[in-house]
């Protein structure tokens, strides 16, 4: 039953976004929706299965199972908070992320973005020529697929340093209307609404010339009008339209309902030594960090100062939620419209993988220490429904970012996910006596 319950989920929860079709309709209750009554029934069901296989074992087993299912809740902070990085984290590189370098700045940022992308691909590629060499005539087909895939893979890194390299940034004018409006503090600020082509301009109001940057692999003349639509959520970011992105967004419905946000622009002024930094970039941050520093925490772990589980569990929690507690102080007092340096999203995504390389290896390493062979597949199950939730968890969560900043702050939304991670390591960290009992002498 839990099995059929949440594989109807998995499937509802795209299609009623998607199609409009909730095959949990007839279950709403009150404000909740229907497939949320079902999942939360499907995992009492679960719990109830869990607790009553566990009460068959004898006690030293008892006990350790209990351990791991300590460990699996303790789980579900970290992931809610860790996957803020694919959620929230995304949104505010967008929106509030200083992501435009220049000079030597724009230089370094050209250097370290080549070295990111061809070092590990070149030493990647060296391993598998030797593979190559070793078993060509054992498994021919199998190396031609994987060399016609890394000569696919070489082409596509090629075309987008050759892209990159060749991005030239263009301050650009735009016709805005300004408006005198509070903020939280009870001063008057301005803000700026991009006038766009299908706008009536009315007599009352205010319009103003803006300039912004934009970041384009295209070449423009000084003086060259072009259409520009925004990025962002804060009116701040621009980007290029050229004449097929021009035309879909003119015939696009949904933009034609809500004012299609075109924007007619004339560029002022080229400036080839700048770089803007793409949202996505910041994700390829966790994967170098991990090869940083997972050599360093494997020399910890063989260590004699090798900590315990449970305090492996709790300086994960902490040292992620310093992350977090990086960017609430970044972002403290920032107003509206002003952006943060980009080195504090660095520094939370390297405290973020600091953590999953403390949590991470330890939860699925006690499957096989703490549960009996019979009940392995069932534990790992247990373990993923943790992580499961954990992600659910942080898309919520994550979908509240603008929300929470605009009712309190950026800084506000960011403490959430800093004391809720610190609160729970702390307290793991308290159960290890406990939790070292229940274990039995496993380490």
């Amino acid at each position: 039953i839990c099995s059929v319950i949440g594989l109807g989920y998995a499937l509802n929860d795209p299609l009623s976004k998607i199609a409009g079709i909730d095959m949990f309709s007839a279950l709403k209750v009150g404000g909740m929706e229907g497939q949320y009554v079902a999942i939360l029934f499907a995992l009492a069901l679960f719990l109830v299965l869990v607790i009553g296989r566990i009460a068959r074992y004898t006690k030293v087993i008892r006990d350790r199972m209990i351990a791991f299912i300590v460990f699996a809740f303790f789980t579900v902070f970290f992931w809610m908070s860790f996957e803020q990085g694919a959620t929230s984290l995304i949104i505010f590189a967008r929106d509030n992320v200083n992501r435009i370098l220049s000079g030597n700045e724009a230089l370094m940022f050209n250097i370290v973005n080549i070295l990111l992308t061809v070092v590990p691909l070149a030493i990647i590629s060296w391993v598998l020529y030797l593979l190559w060499k070793k078993t060509f005539y054992k498994i021919p087909g199998s190396n031609i697929v994987l060399v016609i895939c890394f000569a696919l893979m070489w082409g596509i890194v090629g075309w987008m340093l050759n892209r990159d390299l060749n991005t030239s940034a263009y301050d650009v004018t735009y016709k805005a209307i300004e408006k005198l409006k509070m903020n939280n503090e009870g001063v008057p600020m301005a803000y700026y609404t991009p006038v766009s082509e299908d706008y009536q301009v009315a007599e009352t109001d205010v319009i103003v010339e803006r300039t912004t940057k934009i970041t384009e692999p295209f070449e423009f003349e000084k003086g060259t009008e072009i259409f520009i639509i925004n990025k962002d959520n804060e009116g701040e970011a621009f980007g290029y339209l050229d004449p097929e992105r021009l035309e879909s967004a003119r015939n696009n419905p949904n933009a034609k309902a809500a004012g299609n946000g075109i924007i007619k622009a004339t560029v002022t002024e080229i400036k080839n030594d700048e770089v803007e930094i793409t949202v996505s970039w910041f994700s390829i941050l966790n994967s170098f960090f991990i090869i940083a520093f997972a050599s360093f925490f494997s020399k910890w772990w063989e260590s004699k100062y090798n900590p315990p589980a449970a305090v492996k569990y709790g300086l994960g929690l902490i040292i992620m939620a310093i992350g977090f507690g990086l960017l609430a102080w970044g972002s403290y007092g920032v107003q509206v419209g002003v952006k943060v340096s980009m080195i504090w999203l660095i520094l939370a995504y390297m405290f973020h993988t600091l953590g999953e390389l403390c949590l991470s290896p330890v939860g699925l390493s006690y499957v096989s220490k703490l549960v009996p062979a019979r009940m392995i597949a069932f534990m790992f199950g247990m373990w993923y429904l943790a992580i499961a939730i954990g992600n659910k968890l942080a898309a919520v969560l994550g979908g509240q970012i603008e929300n929470i900043t605009a009712k309190y702050d950026l800084s506000t939304f960011f403490l959430i996910f800093t004391i809720v991670p610190i609160v729970a390591g702390v307290l793991i960290i308290l159960l290890h006596p406990v939790l070292k009992k229940l274990m039995h002498g496993i380490r």
